[in-house]
């Protein structure tokens, strides 16, 4: 059971009369004395945006959330929920991931693992008393429905190259993602697999943003064949609307067997474009760069030739000095929608450097130089959506 549900409102304590919070201006006591008397007041506003809800069929509840506030303060975790399914206070366990979108807004992945089953239907409450150091009430309240999943299981659909066997089970899907389960054999003292990596193709050539892409963690041993088999699960995001067929597609990742060098280029916002080369894969081209005081923001588009499904684990920049040293540590990449983790479909991404141009000499941008991964043409199958 996956449930998904998407939300248009948001939780402020600005709106909320009980979650003014005041806070005096003054900074001696003579003056905290006088502006006690004509209570003078700052208002907190901090604001949640609850986005999307899953419910997974492993009893759990996936939740992003974004918020944007007008303190100074930095970005401390969300304080603890309080949360009710059907009325009833349920005991759980959590995690949060968060990035920085700007000094004022964040996101966030909020899981949920309730210690007892939750129903496939019902009405989820959850409040927030705390964000960040500011206290407050933001509290939202909405139906869960389960959603129906459509599936098209497979029987006798295998591919082979060499001696990596592919077996096809199931495709399924939701109003939340599209789920793949098949099973890879291969020969004990194949290491490829270590290397293999999957991708959900469109009929428009683009790839699906992956999700997960996991194994059972039980892989099945043939000793008279001298064989392994493992089960892969991968969840992927929902194609573009109009979509008919989908392709699953298998490559290796040929960098990790060799010792990469990189490119670099002077990074002269007098002279754009810049095309930087990330060797077979394709170039990067950067469109802007803008220095600040404290800050270098680089966009740049990438031309990568095969649709990997994320990020290519190169497609990613630093920033070096003249002598070549990379001096761009603890930098953030979003692709220009605002999506913190940039997911192929878009190509145009932005890098916030924390570093600016050494006096009047700019800095040098660099990426790697990748070798072009091993295609295993032999490994695809064309998944009809349409059927």
């Amino acid at each position: 059971m996956i449930v998904h549900f998407t939300i248009h409102f948001f939780a402020s304590s600005f709106d909320n009369p009980n979650s003014l919070h005041a806070i005096n201006i003054a900074t001696s006591h003579q003056e905290k004395k006088n502006l006690a008397n004509i209570k003078a007041f700052i208002i907190i506003k901090v604001t949640i945006y609850l986005n999307h809800l899953y419910v997974t069929n492993k009893n759990s509840c996936v939740i992003t959330l974004s918020s944007d506030n007008n303190t100074a303060e930095p970005f401390r975790l969300l304080g603890r929920p309080h949360i009710k399914y059907n009325g009833k206070n349920i005991n759980f366990s959590t995690s949060l991931w968060h990035e920085k979108i700007s000094d004022k807004k964040f996101t966030m992945i909020f899981k949920v693992y309730p210690n007892t089953k939750i129903p496939n239907n019902g009405s989820l409450e959850m409040v927030f008393n705390q964000v960040m150091n500011t206290k407050g009430n933001w509290e939202f309240k909405m139906p869960v429905k389960e959603v129906n999943n459509k599936v098209i299981k497979f029987n006798d659909v295998v591919k082979k190259d060499g001696d990596l066997e592919l077996e096809l089970h199931h495709i399924k899907w939701n109003a939340a993602e599209v789920s793949v389960n098949f099973k890879l054999k291969q020969n004990l003292s194949n290491r490829a697999r270590e290397n293999l990596a999957f991708n959900l193709i469109m009929d428009d050539g683009d790839s699906l943003e992956t999700y997960t892409g996991v194994d059972s963690g039980i892989s099945r041993i043939n000793q008279k064949n001298n064989t392994v088999t493992t089960e892969y699960f991968y969840k992927f995001a929902l194609p573009k609307k109009g979509t008919k067929k989908v392709t699953l597609s298998s490559h290796l990742d040929t960098e990790q067997d060799k010792s990469l060098k990189k490119s670099s280029k002077l990074l002269d916002p007098n002279n754009l474009p810049i095309s930087l080369s990330q060797g077979e894969i394709g170039n990067l081209i950067i469109t802007d760069v803008e220095y600040k005081e404290d800050k270098t923001f680089v966009t740049y588009e990438d031309q990568i030739k095969y649709p990997i499904s994320q990020v290519y684990p190169g497609n990613n920049i630093w920033l070096e000095n003249s002598s070549h040293k990379n001096v761009s540590s603890g930098y953030i990449v979003r692709n220009l929608l605002g999506n913190v983790k940039p997911i192929g479909l878009e190509n145009t991404y932005l890098a916030e450097f924390p570093i600016t141009k050494e006096g009047e000499n700019p800095l040098r941008v660099a990426a790697w130089l990748y070798p072009y991964p091993k295609m295993l043409n032999n490994l695809e199958i064309k998944i009809p959506l349409d059927v």
